[in-house]
């Protein structure tokens, strides 16, 4: 015989509370919580990437061609950025060794690309 109505519903409300209590116990873990944190330094992370990709991958092209660059030039300006950091993969782990914690490498990687980018405004012509 099937169900009544009511019956659906009180069904409905106490699964619902099961997936509730879990998702509480959840939140409470540590791994969950460390997870939780390293998704919103990754959305941050990927929003300043985009910052400084606007601001400066989408201008030196142009830049270049007002300085009267060559085709080669041209060419190695846009490639080799990807090949640099397509062969620095290959050295990720001895990196992450060495620096101990991602967090550190990434820091100073990152310190390391904002530098050249000072020093080139600083000391460029």
């Amino acid at each position: 015989m099937p169900k009544k109505y009511s019956e659906l519903i009180a069904e409905r409300n106490k699964v619902a509370e099961q997936k509730k209590e879990e998702a509480k116990q959840l939140k409470e873990d540590p791994e969950y919580l460390k997870k939780e944190k390293s998704l919103k330094y990754v959305v941050k992370d990927g929003f300043f990437t985009s910052i400084k990709s606007g601001f400066t991958e989408s201008f030196i092209m142009p830049f270049a061609i007002a300085l009267n660059a060559s085709t080669g030039m041209l060419a190695a300006l846009a490639s080799v950025p990807q090949l640099l950091g397509s062969f620095f993969q290959l050295f990720s782990q001895e990196s992450l060794r060495i620096f101990k914690t991602r967090s550190k490498l990434i820091f100073w990687t990152a310190f390391f690309q904002a530098f050249i980018w000072l020093y080139n405004r600083i000391f460029g012509k």
